[in-house]
């Protein structure tokens, strides 16, 4: 009977959707949005250090006021400023998480009392899981903004900025910091392989791990560190807070190598255990290992790339020189390097230990210049390849890596001038970094003689407020943008881009080009549509190309200087696309309890599709589809149309999950035919019964 009221429900609610123009999300709701917790949270981004002598200072200490408001204390004594400015950079990823949020409310029309989810952010953010806070804050924008036009009122900006003024003060100046990462909180993870033949390389591994630990810096972070081997059951995840350094180094002194009697590791396995942490948004992964994985095929490869591509984490390989396997069986791993972002390098246990300032430079936030590889084309070979790579006047660092397969010394950069660039170069048996600190702006050139074979190369650029953009694709449905985890192919998709530093660029002169994998051009110099009155966002309607492929933008600065900034994760047009659509409850589940999740399947082709569908969840949990949903001869979605999938979250014995955490369900959906795989992740916050 609950089964049928359940089904009954649902099929009245999606029966009763409308969209109605007046009342959906605009671009300006968006930028109001933005507005309001840059307002509310520009206090805490100045360079002037926070203290009750000079700043905001809740209710509780400053009784003699009246109202629940945070209040101008007049400072008693000059306070000493800092000259360098704070890093911006993981503050603006946190609103664009937000604005995300926004969007998927819109999809799902469900607007939850505003007192729920001030209730839910402050105790999420209070038990460390940020990324749920932050999803609810999004759900509380878009409430806010379809309440005030609902009341026919013009803006959203003052209940926007009054309830975000209430997170704060209800947070304290500190946890609403973090809630926001205002002073570039990041979080660095290690998955370690503790195999018997891993002896050199776990020692390496802690001298970096011990040595980055100890290393003073201006932004907060946390540590994870997972360890595994074979069988699958022994990978182990551990969390570490920022003031908790000492533990760190004393479970890191405690690793020994042990076990593994056969060649592959459950590599995998180690690095998702990593990402179900809850690590904070944009932060690196580095894995030690010294063999192929075992479990690359099947779900955890989609698995691991999903959770990977929600939770913007870079993922870097260290291997060992002398790792067993053949070289083809390292390619999973290089797959997910050109996936991400990262670097995959092969490196003896010696070496391991000179990457720490490699590892370190992660910290800040990078945004990625220039990237590709060797080409594999039968066009006769230059003796030296000359790669560009233009370095504007808002740049503070420089970073430029190149792996290869036979020593790199030869490997030269070029400035601008034409000078070879030896500050800051380290060159090891396979790997070359170059980190130039205050770069010359202009076109620097990287020379890679062709004798070195196959290499990958990557530039990426650090300044305190990087230019840089995040973007997703859209389609059209019944009256309302989806936004899509990919575009559908052969169908024309809109793509929307949110720039960080656009005050810094001259936005007449912004072109986007798209790229593929070796950093070849499929489509170039398109021109995005300025959208809003922010001057940040952007918009360009394009049929995406066939094959993996990256957003690279380009442009002038307000200097004159020309600039390029290249998508983080790689984007594909797939036959078939599944999206979250709507999750009872916003997003949370009881503990020892269960939800349901309704995801939209699209299919872009003519004919109809048979799939099979598979889960990945953590903890003590099961997904699988309801009732006849689950039925083989059913599993069809017809051509050019969607279909809902309903799928039941429930406990089922086991782990039930500590109050606060994060349980990821990743739905996997495969074409019978095995033309296609599709992925969506849905986290959930568990909550008391």
């Amino acid at each position: 009977m609950n089964c049928a009221l359940l089904f009954l429900s649902t099929l009245l609610y999606l029966a009763g959707i409308q969209y109605h123009a007046a009342n959906g999300l605009s671009i300006d709701d968006l930028d109001l949005a933005r507005s309001a917790i840059e307002t509310v949270a520009k206090p805490l981004t100045s360079k002037t250090p926070i203290s009750r002598n000079n700043y905001l200072i809740p209710y509780h200490t400053a009784h003699a006021y009246r109202n629940n408001y945070m209040h101008y204390i007049p400072p008693k004594k000059k306070v000493k400023t800092s000259n360098k400015a704070r890093n911006l950079n993981k503050f603006i990823e946190a609103m664009d998480q937000v604005e995300r949020a926004m969007a998927q409310a819109e999809l799902s029309k469900k607007t939850p009392k505003l007192s729920d989810l001030k209730k839910d952010i402050t105790d999420a953010v209070n038990r460390g899981n940020v990324r749920f806070a932050r999803r609810a804050l999004g759900i509380a924008l878009y409430t806010t903004s379809k309440e005030t036009k609902r009341r026919g009122k013009r803006t959203t900006g003052y209940n926007a900025k009054m309830f975000l003024k209430e997170i704060r003060r209800d947070l304290g100046d500190d946890k609403f910091s973090d809630f926001l990462a205002l002073k570039g909180q990041v979080s660095l993870m290690f998955a370690l392989d503790v195999t018997g033949s891993m002896s050199d390389e776990i020692k390496a591994a802690k001298e970096i791990i011990v040595k980055i630990s100890q290393h003073d810096r201006s932004e907060p972070v946390n540590f994870i560190l997972t360890t595994f081997s074979d069988p699958i059951g022994l990978t182990t995840a551990n969390y570490f807070a920022e003031n908790e350094v000492s533990r760190l180094i004393s479970h890191v002194n405690g690793i020994s190598a042990t076990g593994g009697e056969d060649c592959p590791e459950f590599t995998f396995d180690g690095m998702i255990s990593a990402l179900y942490q809850d690590p904070r948004w944009g932060s690196p992964l580095f894995v030690f290992t010294d063999a192929p994985p075992k479990d690359a095929d099947g779900d955890s490869r989609e698995a691991l790339n999903r959770l990977a591509e929600e939770l913007g984490a870079t993922v870097n390989f260290f291997v060992s020189k002398r790792h067993c396997g053949s070289a083809s069986q390292q390619q999973p791993f290089k797959d997910v390097v050109e996936a991400h972002g990262g670097q995959y390098l092969e490196l003896d246990p010696s070496e391991m230990t000179k990457m720490s300032k490699f590892t370190s430079n992660t910290l800040e936030g990078t945004a990625a210049v220039a990237s590709g590889k060797s080409g594999t084309g039968r066009r006769k070979r230059r003796a030296t390849t000359n790669i560009g790579i233009p370095v504007d006047d808002t740049v503070t660092r420089l970073v430029v890596t190149v792996a290869t397969i036979r020593s790199p010394h030869n490997i030269q950069l070029y400035t601008p001038t034409g000078r070879v660039e030896t500050a800051g170069r380290t060159v090891l048996s396979k790997v070359i970094i170059f980190s130039v600190d205050n770069p010359v702006r202009g076109l620097w050139k990287l020379m890679v003689p062709s004798s070195l074979g196959k290499y990958e190369y990557s530039a990426k650029v650090v300044s305190p407020e990087n230019i840089d953009f995040e973007h997703f694709f859209s389609k059209l449905e019944r009256g309302t943008w989806v936004h899509l985890r990919n575009p559908l192919a052969g169908q024309s998709s809109r793509i929307s881009i949110t720039m960080s530093g656009a005050t810094k660029i001259k936005k007449s002169s912004l072109l986007l080009d798209i790229i593929n994998i070796a950093g070849n051009t499929l489509i170039a110099n398109k021109k995005p549509k300025i959208v809003g009155k922010s001057g940040i966002r952007f918009t360009l309607d394009l049929v995406p190309p066939n094959g993996a492929f990256k957003l690279l933008l380009k442009g002038k600065t307000n200097g004159g200087k020309n600039f390029q900034r290249i998508s983080r994760h790689v984007d594909s047009a797939k036959p078939l696309v599944v999206k979250e659509y709507y999750t009872l409850r916003h997003y949370t589940i009881r503990q020892k309890g269960s939800t349901t999740i309704l995801f939209y399947l699209f299919n872009g082709l003519s004919n109809s599709k048979m799939y099979n569908v598979s889960f990945r969840t953590d903890e003590g949990y099961t997904a699988s589809l309801y009732g006849s949903q689950a039925v083989a001869s059913r599993m069809n979605v017809r051509g050019r149309s969607k279909k809902y999938l309903r799928v039941s979250v429930r406990y089922n014995g086991g782990t039930p999950g500590r109050i606060g955490e994060t349980l990821n369900v990743v739905i996997i959906v495969r074409g019978r035919d095995k033309s296609f795989v599709t992925t969506e992740v849905v986290p959930l916050m568990i909550i008391k019964n």
